[in-house]
């Protein structure tokens, strides 16, 4: 994989993995809570209206500093509504042409979206890869070769169409009971974001909210803990909104002119001041890792629902 490639894998990986994190305020524009098939057409008429920073609203935040977080990247989320629109009315044809292979890939049963891409490296199926390769290495290039492709169309989807499955995905999203105050939400009749699954939870506020699915193994020990990690947490939020921001602008000034320049543009502009985030963000949790295997007590902020702004 060249270095245009990581560049861009790094940078679509970042934004999903934030995606989890959605943010924003829900407003009073008959959007509702009461129970989570309301939490589904919420999500639906908001990104109708053109509010997708409001998104957030139904996301559940378990303190201050990440409700900080989370509103922030609810300007994130607004951006990327209006990159979307910007590509769709600049580059229609190459749109019908994604949504067109779309289409045949459902019509085949060989559709993957972006999120379950992420969501199966993240659940272990990059290990399970790895041994098939060591038994038939040519049979897995060919599989590689298919699955950057995929990538690539996904990643180019979610530039043109960022809230796409919302609208088109109304009557294949629903949920399920798990009990009195927890329900799973599925996709086609099954978990969605397999194999790590997302639910709703019901809060003190008596509202539904979607619990972000951070459940990622090994991941609990880099998420932030205390108020100075969640600072650079939201640092690294800001340059992908700047990212956004001036996507939208080449798009519109003509300096971008296709999704493929689009998808590489967004890969160069956020590499270094990415990388220089993460690398940052991750001598924080070494220092944590440190302190805390030293004995000290880590600073942490007070935990307690959020309710939307």
């Amino acid at each position: 994989m060249n270095h245009g490639q990581t560049a861009r894998r790094l940078v679509a990986t970042a934004m999903m993995a934030l995606a989890a994190l959605w943010a924003g305020g829900c407003g009073d524009r008959g959007y509702s809570q009461e129970t989570p098939d309301d939490v589904l057409r919420t999500a639906r008429l908001m990104v109708e209206r053109g509010e997708a920073r409001k998104l957030g609203g139904l996301f559940y935040a378990e303190n201050e500093d990440m409700r900080k977080v989370l509103n922030n990247f609810g300007v994130l989320l607004g951006n990327l509504q209006r990159l979307g629109q910007a590509v769709s009315e600049n580059f229609p044809a190459e749109v019908d042409q994604l949504k067109a292979r779309a289409e045949d890939a459902a019509r085949k049963g060989t559709s993957v979206s972006f999120l379950s891409q992420i969501a199966s490296q993240a659940g272990g199926g990059a290990a399970g890869r790895s041994r098939r390769a060591a038994r038939d290495p040519d049979r897995m290039r060919r599989e590689q070769a298919e699955r950057e492709r995929q990538f690539g169309d996904s990643l180019n989807s979610l530039f043109a169409d960022p809230y796409g499955f919302l609208r088109s995905g109304a009557d294949r999203l629903s949920t399920t009971p798990l009990s009195d105050d927890m329900a799973a939400v599925l996709w086609d009749g099954e978990p969605a974001l397999a194999p790590l699954g997302m639910v709703m939870r019901l809060s003190a506020d008596g509202r539904w909210y979607i619990v972000p699915p951070l459940n990622i193994p090994g991941l609990a020990n880099y998420l932030p803990q205390n108020s100075q990690e969640y600072k650079v947490f939201g640092a690294m939020i800001a340059i992908l909104n700047n990212v956004i921001v001036d996507l939208a602008r080449d798009v519109r000034e003509k300096r971008i002119r296709t999704i493929e320049d689009l998808s590489r543009s967004a890969g160069e502009k956020a590499f270094l001041p990415a990388a220089m985030g993460y690398v940052a963000y991750s001598r924080m949790i070494e220092e944590r890792r440190k302190n805390t295997a030293g004995g000290a007590t880590p600073r942490t902020s007070t935990q307690a629902p959020a309710t939307p702004r």
